[in-house]
């Protein structure tokens, strides 16, 4: 991860004591030099510079120089500019260099003091090969698998719930029956053993208390406790339909309903809505019946009388001979 960006730190007032300690009078000339150059006359100036900031900005250069000098805000905006250039140039040169073998004398030094001073190390430090580190035993490494046998499938808990609640659920699904029916047949067995119970404790007719066994009523809650298929949709019938045991059928009639999808009306049930649009049902209504175009029916009566008139010799022969066999017996 790189050092975090350097900030200026010293303000105009710290820079004038460093710029009025190495020359008394400001040559903006001499810093139209060569980067190198400045740097190797000026070393000792950006030394000191370096001890307040390592990142000196423009704007304070700049007025440390005007309150050091007599001299223009052009010129001391133009030395600012070169004093800033010196100071990329050496940054610059310590992101690249390790060794300093191709850098000036006075680069390298300038270098080597930024890096102290910016807290990264020197550049033989740099350079030192990283210490083998000691492999670290994870906790599960003693109760990993040998290295050829599989790991055993285990399904996630989440998965492991969902089809332990589904199981029974897809089952009744498969037979066309609701998810309810789990619970129906636990009905049936509690009612089964409430009527052995019901059983064992009638009462002889002579007794105050006449228990009365309602043979109709037991049928009518055995009937209910079996649960009815799901209702399907039979474009062949028109209708919803929904099977019973033995065979049956209830039949639903289709109405449009005022959502845009028709409603299913079974007998002794409450109304529901389906997924058959009233377009559906309207245009079985208005769909016409087979006609014969006015060529087809006048073709269809040349061969009904054509035929009647066939028939009509046959009948006539027939009663003839009917008649003359009646006369040769007589």
């Amino acid at each position: 991860m790189p050092p975090p960006r350097a900030r200026n730190t010293a303000s105009a007032k710290d820079l004038v004591k460093c710029f009025r300690s190495h020359f008394k009078d400001l040559d903006p000339a001499a810093f139209r030099k060569d980067v190198e150059e400045v740097i190797a006359q000026y070393e000792g100036l950006l030394a000191d510079i370096m001890d307040e900031t390592v990142r000196p900005s423009e704007s304070v250069l700049r007025d440390g120089l005007v309150r050091s000098y007599d001299v223009s805000g052009k010129d001391a905006r133009a030395v600012a500019r070169d004093i800033s250039a010196c100071f990329k140039h050496l940054r610059s040169k310590l992101q690249s260099s390790s060794s300093g073998k191709k850098l000036t004398p006075s680069v390298w030094r300038l270098v080597s003091k930024l890096k102290q001073l910016t807290g990264q190390g020197t550049p033989q430090k740099a350079m030192e090969p990283m210490k083998e580190r000691e492999p670290v035993e994870t906790p599960g490494a003693a109760q990993a698998l040998p290295a050829g046998d599989p790991a055993p499938y285990k399904p996630s808990r989440r998965y492991r719930f969902k089809r332990k609640a589904t199981a029974s659920c897809d089952v009744f699904s498969m037979c066309g029956l609701p998810a309810t029916a789990i619970n129906a047949s636990v009905d049936d067995e509690a009612a089964a053993e409430a009527s052995d119970v019901g059983e064992a404790d009638q009462v002889d007719s002579d007794s105050d208390v006449l228990v009365v066994k309602d043979s109709e009523e037991e049928d009518l809650q055995a009937a209910a406790a079996i649960p009815l298929a799901k209702a399907y949709f039979d474009p062949s019938q028109g209708c919803y339909v929904k099977a019973l045991e033995g065979g049956k059928c209830i039949h639903g009639e289709l109405k449009e309903g005022a959502a845009g999808f028709c409603m299913v009306y079974f007998p002794d049930e409450e109304p529901f809505e389906s997924q058959v649009p009233n377009l559906w049902l309207s245009s079985r209504k208005s769909t016409p019946a087979f006609k014969f175009s006015k060529r087809g029916k006048a073709a269809f009566g040349k061969a009904k009388k054509k035929a009647k008139r066939a028939a009509e010799p046959a009948g006539k022969e027939a009663e003839a001979t009917v008649g003359s066999s009646e006369s040769g017996y007589l």
